[in-house]
């Protein structure tokens, strides 16, 4: 495939991030716990509607474990049937829409043609799998092309675009673009459901005869990482000069991340320092605009500051 201008724009944008990872992830480590983890909620209200599923708290869990699997276990994880049957598992224990597969409700992707509804995921995950293996086909384009070729495999699946994003981010992360574990991929892709489809809808009824067709649905897939990057960069440049956190402050981030919201008793009960200590670091957090304060006196609480409470 000839590559266009903005693809090779988008591609050179995202290797940017990748060639500054290692140093960027230092920084990450130290502050990016509470996006690491709000990312993962994102991701699923984000993939729920890619899917056109209702609000599902249990579809919504299911694909947020999945997640953390790919994550935690990705250097472990083939992209193979094995790993394609055990994501599946853990979304259907929790999708109530599961069992209306055969109905086709829930899928709001693309139907394919006849000659295609024969394309078997296991081919699509062989195909990938050789694609990265040859050396010469850029990651980002293997991985665009593998999930249109997967989704169009089993177009009546109710979680097909959860399982299909889940096995595209570990094929990803297994590339070396570790920056998934901070942005959320599917978030930005669901940004624009409308153009997501149509260009989906576009290459998916080209998909195999004319390649050409594929550049829209490209552009939009690699574009969207590259503004995940983007904000990435962003979040980290805005935080350069932002002192590290001590010790309590930490210990009470991770609870706000564990919990809605948090008041001063209960700040002192779960950091175990004196209730003066407690208010410095509840105050510095909240000058940094790591949390929000809301309400007086004794009705006040806190909770994560900005989009990471979202």
């Amino acid at each position: 495939m000839a590559l266009l201008g903005p693809l090779m724009c988008h591609l050179g944008a995202v290797d940017v991030l990748k060639g500054r990872w290692p140093a960027l992830r230092t920084r990450l480590r130290a502050w990016g716990r509470p996006l690491f983890e709000q990312s993962r909620v994102r991701s699923a209200k984000a993939v729920l509607q890619f899917d056109g599923v209702a609000d599902d708290v249990g579809a919504a869990a299911a694909y947020v474990e999945g997640l953390r699997r790919v994550l935690r276990d990705w250097r472990y994880l083939n992209l193979d049937e094995a790993t394609l049957s055990s994501f599946e598992a853990v979304l259907r224990a929790g999708d109530k829409n599961a069992q209306l597969a055969d109905a086709g409700v829930g899928a709001r992707l693309p139907e394919p043609s006849g000659e295609r509804t024969g394309r078997l995921p296991a081919a699509t995950l062989k195909w990938a799998s050789e694609a990265l293996a040859s050396g010469g086909n850029h990651p980002l384009l293997v991985a665009g092309t593998f999930f249109l070729r997967f989704v169009s495999a089993q177009p009546r699946s109710p979680h097909v675009a959860r399982l299909g994003l889940l096995l595209t981010t570990l094929l990803l992360v297994r590339q070396g673009y570790e920056q998934l574990f901070y942005g959320p991929l599917e978030e930005v892709l669901a940004r624009d459901l409308g153009m997501l489809r149509w260009t989906l809808e576009k290459a998916n009824a080209t998909l195999g005869s004319n390649e050409a067709e594929l550049s829209p649905w490209l552009e939009l897939f690699v574009g969207a990482l590259a503004l995940q990057a983007a904000e990435l960069i962003d979040f980290v440049e805005q935080r350069r000069a932002a002192p590290m956190r001590s010790l309590l402050e930490e210990r009470l981030i991770e609870h706000l991340e564990r919990q809605p919201r948090m008041t001063m008793t209960e700040a002192v009960a779960v950091s175990g320092a004196n209730r003066n200590t407690v208010k410095i670091a509840l105050r510095k957090l909240h000058h940094a605009k790591e949390l929000s304060l809301h309400g007086q006196g004794r009705g006040a609480f806190y909770t994560l500051a900005g989009p990471r409470n979202g």
